[in-house]
């Protein structure tokens, strides 16, 4: 049996009904400027979900990142 991540979503919740939001892992970013108010915050919410994805043991029990980090070059328009 193969077992494989094709996408992932955070789940957060404020503890109120309603108050629960999914986001896919691709609208991190968005997500955390909307609910976090300082630089700081945002770096260690994000550090402590990307830590999850960067050991993920694929068939052969071999630790494999789901995510990666890049860095996009507009040269300059941006």
């Amino acid at each position: 049996m193969v077992t494989w991540i094709n996408d992932a979503s955070i789940v957060f919740t404020n503890g109120f009904p309603g108050g629960q939001r999914v986001v896919r892992l691709s609208e991190l970013e968005i997500f955390l400027s909307e609910v976090f108010n300082t630089a700081a915050q945002k770096d260690e919410v994000r550090k402590a979900i990307l830590l999850h994805f960067c050991n993920i043991a694929n068939y052969q029990g071999t630790v494999m990142p789901f995510a990666e980090k890049i860095t996009e070059n507009h040269y300059g328009l941006c």
